[in-house]
């Protein structure tokens, strides 16, 4: 007579009082099966199988999925043990492997290969106590061999697969290695042969290896609706990853790779809504020269890129996706040439963030696409540093620097802002104090009659788009650096209920006779005189018209003024020397808000 061990449990859970009588009843069972010839035996301190001991009591063959029986199972569960099998005497060749139990077994022979299309670790029955546990199952054979159109691997939340066979090898062509399930795939093996797709549509997916953990297949992370992590651990100095391989990480997928210090060559990397994560030191190297060199194409649409480098060199191409977040890069953007950058308007406020550092030694950037572009830096200095004359144009959209006070250094660069773009930020872009920096740099804004050149000192936020007061700061005590308007530009300024100041400049302000100063802020603003904006060597022409808030200044109740070092009217329309733009909101004033 086989005993059910369902039975055992459901019992146990019904009736926890009856648990040692049911346990007893288990052991009573076992010692008769054992007695009469059971399919099972224990030997040499493990549960074994023969040809019978399958489910359904024979060997399974190419068509079958081989079921371990749940008796011994049960059996290991209540007695703290685990179940090894040795029964496996030579190759097996069959569908799918299945681990139905939370307790751990072991497939294991030191020089047999096993051959399938799917493993599955899954609970057959599982019980409020089953789910507080998570179950280790093991294959150990010298060779895993994959076969059929798509090999699975399914491992269920409560359980970890351990994959240590030697090697990971073809058994057909065109075979794809698939990781379902929310639980965990470690695998440790040494060899990893397959050259096709390696997809972690869900859970995790550990790969350490103990010597060439390399992959030699295209990778794709995420895309199925369900959180999927592919880690890679560091093994020796490698980088791990073919240069032809395509890296495919999407939405709710997220690629962990070795910090190595050192450049993934990459042909092709697309991140869509996904994650990829270079550990703290990696650099994920682009050219248009080919693998040899770099890779030749990264698309980021709605991406994350952290701690690493992206470095774009010799014109790769490098695409943002209009996307409804952000594409981000915590870490660096590198361009080791001069390169144009195009920033597609997707809905989300900001479209391509960069927050960490920007380097490009001798280069210069043009910032092109209608989107926004962000690059925050609050630590780090000399971040666009190179020779004179070497201009940062904003052709199209919006470009914003964000740092603390010290600045980001631009150097002696030259921000050049074309009609109908934006540039803006805080901190000290132009004219921070570099060591070897020469005493040019300016911002120049060249609005037309139809499109105005804009510059927005202040913070944005990248959630919402709105911009938050702050100052942008030009120059230093060393060195001076202007603000010259060709025509046609609009210096907006962004106040807060108190005040805030706008922008510093250790140079001239050289406005033009079409200029506009934009005042924005909340509708009521506490009285007094509040700076916009300080100069130390001068000003020439006055702004053509000043709103607030949409509206004419003429029609609120405040007043803009010009005032020199000693804080007197400056009555000429020009003027050299340190001074100052007030903002004066006078008593009981109210700002217009034109919605």
């Amino acid at each position: 007579m086989k005993t059910n061990p369902r039975s055992f449990v459901e019992a146990a859970v019904r009736k926890p009082r009856c648990l040692l009588s049911s346990l007893l009843a288990l052991a009573v069972a076992l010692l008769a099966g054992a007695a009469s010839g059971a399919e099972i035996a224990y030997k040499n301190g493990a549960w074994e199988w023969d040809d019978g001991s399958w489910e359904g009591g024979a060997r399974p063959g190419p068509a079958d999925t081989a079921l371990i029986p749940e008796l011994p199972i049960l059996k290991a569960r209540f007695d703290s043990g685990r179940m090894q099998s040795n029964g496996l005497k030579q190759n097996e060749e069959i569908q799918t492997l299945r681990f139905a139990d939370l307790y751990g077994i072991s497939v294991q022979g030191a020089a047999y290969t096993l051959t399938l299309n799917g493993v599955v670790c899954d609970d057959m029955f599982p019980t409020s106590e089953d789910t507080a546990q998570v179950a280790t199952n093991r294959i150990a054979t010298s060779t895993l061999a994959l076969k059929g159109a798509e090999a699975e691997f399914y491992v269920g939340t409560n359980h970890v697969l351990l994959l240590d066979a030697n090697t990971l090898q073809k058994a057909d062509e065109g075979v794809r290695f698939v990781k379902t399930g929310a639980g965990t795939v470690l695998h440790a093996g040494q060899a990893w042969n397959p050259t096709n797709t390696f997809w972690v549509k869900e859970g995790t997916y550990v790969r350490s290896g103990k010597s060439y953990p390399e992959f030699r297949s295209d990778i794709v992370v995420g895309g199925a609706g369900k959180d999927a992590v592919l880690s890679v651990l560091p093994s020796a100095d490698q980088a791990l990853v073919q240069a032809t391989t395509v890296i495919d990480i999407r939405e709710k997928g997220r690629l962990e790779l070795p910090a190595l210090g050192k450049y993934y060559y990459l042909e092709t990397l697309k991140i869509d809504h996904g994650v990829l994560d270079g550990g703290g030191d990696t650099a994920f190297c682009m050219s248009n020269q080919g693998a040899t060199e770099c890779g030749t194409e990264y698309t980021l649409d709605g991406a994350t890129v952290t701690n690493a480098s992206l470095v774009v060199v010799w014109q790769g191409l490098l695409t943002i996706v209009p996307a409804d977040i952000p594409s981000a890069i915590y870490g660096t953007l590198q361009f080791n040439t001069g390169y144009d950058i195009d920033v597609p308007d997707g809905t989300a406020p900001v479209d391509f963030l960069v927050s960490g550092n920007v380097v490009g030694s001798n280069r210069g950037i043009n910032k092109d696409g209608a989107g926004t572009m962000l690059v925050r830096c609050e630590d780090h200095i000399d971040t666009w540093g190179g020779t004179a004359g070497r201009a940062f144009n904003v052709y199209n959209g919006a470009l914003f620097l964000e740092s603390g006070d010290d600045g980001i250094g631009m150097g002696t660069n030259n921000v050049v802002v074309a009609a109908g773009a934006t540039y803006g930020g805080v901190g000290r872009h132009v004219g921070a104090p570099v060591p070897n920096r020469g005493l040019i740099g300016n911002v120049t804004l060249n609005g037309t009659s139809s499109a105005r050149a804009s510059f927005v000192p202040g913070r944005i936020d990248p959630a919402t788009g709105a911009i938050a007061p702050g100052t942008y700061y030009m120059g230093n005590s060393e060195q001076t650096n202007n603000l010259i308007s060709t025509g046609y530009a609009e210096l907006r300024c962004h106040v807060d209920a108190t005040g805030a100041s706008c922008l510093a400049v250790d140079g001239r302000l050289e406005l033009s006779e079409t200029d506009r100063l934009a005042i924005v802020g909340p509708a009521k603003i506490r009285a007094g005189t509040y700076t916009l904006a300080t100069f130390t060597n001068g000003f020439a022409n006055r702004f053509a018209d000043v709103t607030i808030n949409g509206a004419d200044i003429t029609s609120a109740v405040g007043s803009v003024s010009y005032l020199d070092a000693q804080g007197e009217p400056i009555a000429a329309a020009s003027y050299d020397g340190a001074g100052s733009i007030v903002f004066t909101v006078h008593e009981k004033g109210t700002v217009i808000v034109i919605r």
